[in-house]
């Protein structure tokens, strides 16, 4: 009897347990897809991806929204650009020719790649440099030496372009993020290997761990049907067709989709085993998920993982997608997230972003908790407290604001030969001055400042944020204009 009681006890435990992490299966279908629907509305989201897994196991798939302008619904196997999830699997494929003898973390960079063995920038990096991205190449590297818009593009292309940049000789090789870092790693993999990077990982990684829906070519990620991309322009979603660069792939343009990232998941978490397949060994798991990069006190970079203390997290995001993977390992639950859009313009002017509340809700709810429970901020500025339609009225007075101050501009350039004549009892500094800090000044530093800031050309800002990018360029253009107008004018007056 003694044993039958102690029997019922654990297994009441377990029971309890499980239920602590992810709630009773039909009360999560019901509570989540209500709570995903509901966001997915208010935020504008066309198409969203889930996978839940679970001491490795998915306990959780679904698709939510329409993957094209066609209302075609989105499933766990929908293909969605993953961008920068991109490094994550990358980082696989090194530690397994690490594992195999064929490369060394700490060997220079040049060994492997011929093409860099001229330029000494490269001798100094190792791979393990750029796993952390503590290599010193700067963020957006790849778009100061390839051509912007070249999705015919190869790997090799792009290394033979990459290897006349030159480096501060002075660099101590701090972490800076920047995706020529993965590229260049998948350089070294079709090198040391004789493949190319997409035969590599299609013969390594996805086919034994059955990923039916990963691709590194956008035509056959079309043939399986892949969520087309809409860019976020002024708050809403457009569809877009941005095109996909075959050299970037390593870096952020690999293809998946959630059923099969959660497949990968359940690797890592299985150190290293899918199945009956041996993927990467246990030591290479642990490596992955090290601390191999302090960040701040509270973050870490490893081998393609940002690292906290209770997670293991990757997020990637371009022009038109999102994704995102978060694990847990204490309580064995990771959750994959994939969008068919980006909140890229959002997140840039208010660092309002939907995707980590979203991740906190979702969790929330495995966790049999209210979703909602995300802080609003305190200070004023700190458009997170607000609702979304408040933060996109806001957003639309202040685009609305700035283009009827430069259509204002434009309007009274004409008139001003007439304004001088009514203020020809300014002197004539204060009217130089004028004209020269709102005319050149205010313009040229915005045009100078922006891309140093944010590290990134003016193509750049185009391309991913093209509405807030447009707005800026079209008042810096005007400014500029007006002012050499303006220039002629009091020449001409003063000459009289």
């Amino acid at each position: 009897m003694y044993r039958l009681v102690k029997v019922l006890v654990l297994m009441c435990l377990v029971c309890v347990s499980l239920n602590a992490v992810v709630a009773p299966e039909n009360d999560l279908d019901q509570v989540m897809q209500s709570y995903i629907e509901r966001e997915m509305a208010s935020c504008r989201i066309p198409g969203l991806a889930l996978a839940v897994v679970q001491d490795g196991a998915l306990v959780y798939s679904s698709g939510f929204g329409k993957a094209d302008q066609t209302k075609g619904a989105v499933s766990a196997d929908t293909p969605f650009l993953i961008g920068s999830l991109s490094k994550p699997l990358t980082a696989v494929a090194i530690m397994q020719l690490v594992e195999r003898n064929l490369i060394a973390l700490d060997d220079s960079i040049a060994t492997y790649i011929v093409a860099l063995q001229h330029n000494t920038t490269f001798s100094d990096i190792s791979i393990r440099q750029l796993l952390t991205h503590t290599s010193s190449l700067p963020r957006n590297a790849e778009y100061l030496v390839a051509p912007f818009a070249s999705k015919d593009a190869s790997i090799s292309q792009f290394v033979s372009q990459i290897s006349e940049l030159h480096l501060d000789s002075s660099s101590n090789h701090t972490y800076e993020y920047s995706n020529a870092n993965y590229i260049l790693l998948g350089a070294i993999i079709e090198s040391v290997t004789g493949f190319s990077y997409a035969d590599y990982m299609r013969t390594n990684i996805t086919e034994p761990m059955d990923m039916q829906h990963t691709h590194f070519e956008w035509d056959s990620a079309l043939a399986d049907g892949v969520a087309i991309g809409y860019r976020t322009l002024f708050g809403f979603p457009v569809p877009s067709k941005l095109p996909h660069r075959n050299d970037f792939v390593p870096a952020y343009g690999i293809i998946s989709s959630a059923g099969d990232m959660a497949r990968f998941c359940i690797m890592l978490m299985n150190n290293g085993v899918y199945r009956s397949a041996r993927i990467l060994s246990q030591e290479s798991v642990r490596q992955l998920f090290s601390q191999q990069v302090s960040l701040t006190d509270a973050l870490s970079y490893g081998f393609g993982w940002y690292v906290t203390e209770g997670s293991y997290y990757h997020g990637g995001e371009t022009s038109d997608y999102q994704a995102k993977i978060k694990i847990l390992p204490s309580d064995g639950l990771a959750l994959v997230m994939l969008y068919n859009t980006s909140s890229s313009t959002l997140t840039t002017l208010f660092n309002y972003g939907y995707r980590e509340r979203l991740e906190g809700g979702i969790i929330n709810l495995l966790y049999n908790l209210a979703p909602d429970t995300v802080p609003r901020g305190y200070a004023l500025f700190d458009l997170n407290r607000y609702q979304p339609f408040v933060v996109r009225g806001i957003y639309v007075c202040l685009v609305l604001m700035l283009v009827g101050s430069l259509m204002r501009v434009i309007s009274k350039a004409p008139l001003y030969h007439r304004s001088l004549v009514y203020r020809r009892t300014k002197t004539k500094k204060m009217i130089v001055l004028r004209l020269l800090v709102f005319h050149y000044v205010m313009p040229l530093s915005a045009a100078i400042g922006i891309p140093f800031a944010t590290g990134m050309s003016w193509p750049i800002i185009l391309y991913y944020i093209p509405d807030v990018g447009g707005v800026l360029a079209f008042g810096i253009l005007v400014l500029l204009i007006t002012g050499i107008y303006k220039t002629v004018v009091l020449f001409r007056y003063s000459r009289q």
